[in-house]
């Protein structure tokens, strides 16, 4: 840096921020009499006095704000280089990194059971800590009657509480049921011929019909402690005549 850069940045930080209670009333107070003296000419000498005084003053802050502006840039300096090490420490900090999956086949489809799974894999290089799936919308027209979303989902064998995910690994979490047909070939749930169950942690046994022709987005989010946040959205439709579909959307 050039001596007349360092002059002009010495100058600025020595003038920047605020001056304190002290030099700003003097400041005031100086503008004031200055005002006074120049536009009222019976003004008394007094006030003429306290002009000089206020000025005097405010020259001594000044000084002193000279003298310490090398101090204060040299503290600005170190501030910046703490905040670019916090940050670099941050980059090299290996971090989880959380990809939704779905596919027609175990264990994310359950076919004797009707069950679908949404699978979570850690594509980073830290085990996800606090996984957490959350079954966040219905669109375009929410069928629940007592809506408990958003709300997360219950995960493969329970066990909610504190999930982890090893880098490279995929955990599954229970998403929805077809529990329209039951054991019996040809019985139909009391609710529907297209009755759907979702699996949610904090209230069970939600179930509900679908609209035959209506297809839905479940729209999900998946959390955790040290990784991005993602999203993901099914497409379901369950026609008259034909079987559940479940299709992993663009999030």
């Amino acid at each position: 840096m050039s001596f007349s850069a360092y002059v002009w940045r010495w100058l600025v930080r020595a003038i920047s921020g605020t001056f304190g209670a002290v030099s700003t009333l003097a400041t005031f107070t100086s503008v004031l009499a200055s005002i006074v003296v120049s536009f009222v000419p019976e003004a008394p000498p007094r006030l003429a006095d306290v002009l000089l005084q206020v000025t005097v003053l405010f020259g001594v802050v000044l000084g002193c704000r000279l003298i310490a502006a090398p101090y204060w840039m040299h503290r600005d300096v170190e501030a910046h280089l703490r905040r670019l090490a916090q940050e670099n420490e941050t980059l090299r900090t290996p971090h989880a990194s959380l990809t939704p999956l779905f596919r027609h086949e175990r264990p994310f489809w359950i076919a004797p059971d009707r069950l679908y799974r949404v699978g979570v894999r850690n594509d980073g290089e830290a085990v996800a800590e606090r996984v957490r799936v959350r079954f966040i919308d219905i669109l375009p027209i929410n069928p629940l009657d007592s809506d408990p979303l958003p709300s997360p989902i219950g995960r493969k064998g329970g066990g909610t509480d504190r999930v982890t995910i090893n880098p490279g690994e995929t955990d599954y979490f229970d998403l929805i049921q077809d529990v329209s047909v039951g054991d019996v070939p040809g019985f139909i749930t009391q609710c529907g011929p297209r009755t759907l169950e979702l699996y949610l942690e904090q209230a069970s046994h939600v179930q509900f019909e679908l609209d035959p022709a209506t297809r839905y987005e479940f729209v999900l989010s998946v959390t955790a402690a040290n990784a991005e946040p993602a999203s993901v959205r099914f497409s379901v439709r369950h026609p008259l005549d034909g079987e559940l579909e479940v299709v992993l959307a663009d999030g």
